[in-house]
């Protein structure tokens, strides 16, 4: 049942990975990942060698969280994830305030029990190489890119504001970060009809974000930058940010000595 439940809570929270509607900016990687602690990874490359035969590498493993954690908390130990060799994934799920759902999931980075989870490895990794790379570039482009530190760990930070068509409209801020073992996402999200209503300016008149704004972007992308920024005009989605980033500025990670 608690699978089952997992896999639920995946398809209604996190359906669809549509990569125009998700505002993460400039992923290109600028410097090697040497630094990061390396831990055997199952997954491959494939690569030729001197004589044109393919043969696959094993890719090192990212781990922004250089030590394993033992325990996850959030506002002070409210909410908790205790990880085990019981069980391959650990979640929480909660509603806060201003009806934003709240949902956190460390899982195996080997996980295979719901066909969804089989690319998060290659997505946990690809947004691990973006932290790496942000990490040295100056403030302003780390903010650009998506980066999230707190407490002294660094998540890739990911927001979108629709998903399949123009005229849905919901809110999405989610967080990634890796360990040697575990993926960590924590996600927060609900509808958002008040966007339309308070900042009528990103919408054409059937209700649908329109396709241009005078910046050359689309509506959904100039609304999501701007709530990144702090300049949005919707008094909701200022809200609903600072919310999701107060939030995750209280959590705590307990590693191994």
């Amino acid at each position: 049942m608690k699978k089952l439940a997992f896999i639920l809570a995946l398809a209604g929270m996190f359906f669809g990975c549509s990569k125009n509607t998700e505002v993460s900016t400039n992923e290109s990687i600028t410097r090697e990942t040497e630094t990061a602690t390396e831990v055997q990874n199952e997954t491959s490359t494939v690569v030729q060698n001197s004589t044109g035969v393919e043969t696959k590498t094993e890719e090192p493993w990212i781990a922004l969280i250089e030590k394993e954690v033992t325990e996850i908390s959030f506002k002070n130990g409210e909410y908790t994830i205790i990880p085990t060799d019981k069980e391959d994934y650990f979640e929480i799920y909660t509603e806060l305030e201003n009806g934003l759902r709240f949902y956190a999931i460390l899982m195996q980075k080997n996980f295979e029990d719901d066909p969804r989870a089989l690319s998060e490895p290659e997505r946990f990794q690809k947004y691990a190489k973006v932290v790496l790379s942000a990490s040295t570039l100056p403030q302003y482009l780390q903010k650009e890119r998506g980066i999230f530190e707190t407490n002294g760990y660094k998540f890739k930070r990911t927001i979108k504001v629709t998903e399949f068509a123009r005229d849905i409209v919901f809110f999405r801020l989610s967080y990634y970060t890796t360990t040697p073992m575990y993926m960590l996402r924590c996600t927060f999200s609900r509808d958002a009809d008040e966007f339309k209503e308070e900042a009528p300016q990103y919408f054409d008149e059937n209700g649908g974000w329109k396709l241009e704004m005078p910046s050359g972007e689309p509506g959904y992308i100039e609304f999501a930058q701007k709530m990144v920024d702090g300049t949005i005009e919707s008094k909701t989605a200022r809200e609903l940010y600072k919310i999701c980033e107060d939030f995750m500025k209280t959590i705590e990670i307990k590693t191994v000595e």
